[in-house]
C-alpha cells in the first residue's frame, strides 16, 4: 500500500466515524462517513478497509494513512496530522508541518475558539448519546466551519451537515421537498 500524500479532506465539513472492525467501517461508510478513524483496529482490518474503500480517508498508525497521530509520520508521508490539543498542534507547526496539514481534535465546547484562532478542527461528538443531539452538534459545528465531525451517529450527522451547508449556501435542503 502506498501513502496518500496530499489527499485532503473535502472543502465542506466531513463526516468521520471511529471503527475497529471492517463491518463497523462498512456501516459508517454506507451511512455517509468520508473519514474512518481506525486507530484502534488490528493490522488486517486496516489493510482490508483500505483495499475495499480506496477513496475513503483513513486515520491509522500506518505510513499509507491519510491522517496520522504521529508528527514524524506526518512529516515523512505528507499525511494530515491529528493533534490532541492546541499545544501539540503548535509544536507540530513549529516543527515544520503547515497549519493546513494539522487537525486539532476537540470537544464541541472548545471547537469554536480553536476555529477562531485559525486552526482546522475535528469535532469529537463521541460523548453525545443520541442521534438528535449528535445532529445538533454537527449542524452547529458545520455552521462554524469545522473541518470534520466524528460521531457514532453517522447518518444523523451527515444529514445535519448537509442541511447546514444548504442553509449557508441558500440552496435546497437535501431530503426536504417543497409541496
Amino acid at each position: 500500500m502506498s501513502p496518500a500524500p496530499g489527499r485532503m479532506l473535502p472543502g465542506r465539513t466531513a463526516v468521520a466515524a471511529a471503527a475497529t472492525t471492517v463491518a463497523a467501517a462498512r456501516a459508517a461508510i454506507a451511512a455517509g462517513a468520508v473519514l474512518v478513524d481506525l486507530t484502534g483496529a488490528d493490522r488486517p482490518v486496516l489493510a482490508e478497509v483500505r483495499e475495499r474503500y480506496p477513496d475513503i480517508l483513513i486515520c491509522a498508525p500506518a505510513d499509507w494513512a491519510d491522517l496520522v497521530r504521529d508528527p514524524a509520520a506526518a512529516r515523512r508521508t505528507g499525511a494530515i496530522l491529528v493533534c490532541a490539543d492546541p499545544a501539540a498542534a503548535a509544536a507540530a507547526e513549529a516543527g515544520g508541518i503547515s497549519r493546513r496539514g494539522i487537525l486539532i481534535e476537540a470537544t464541541p465546547a472548545r471547537a469554536a475558539g480553536l476555529m477562531a484562532a485559525g486552526w482546522r478542527v475535528l469535532v469529537d461528538a463521541g460523548q453525545v448519546t443520541d442521534p438528535p443531539a449528535a445532529a445538533a452538534v454537527a449542524a452547529l459545528s458545520a455552521w462554524l466551519g469545522a473541518t470534520a465531525v466524528r460521531s457514532d451517529y453517522v447518518a444523523a450527522v451527515r444529514r445535519a451537515i448537509d442541511m447546514a451547508g444548504a442553509i449557508r449556501a441558500g440552496g435546497p435542503i437535501p431530503g426536504c421537498a417543497l409541496p
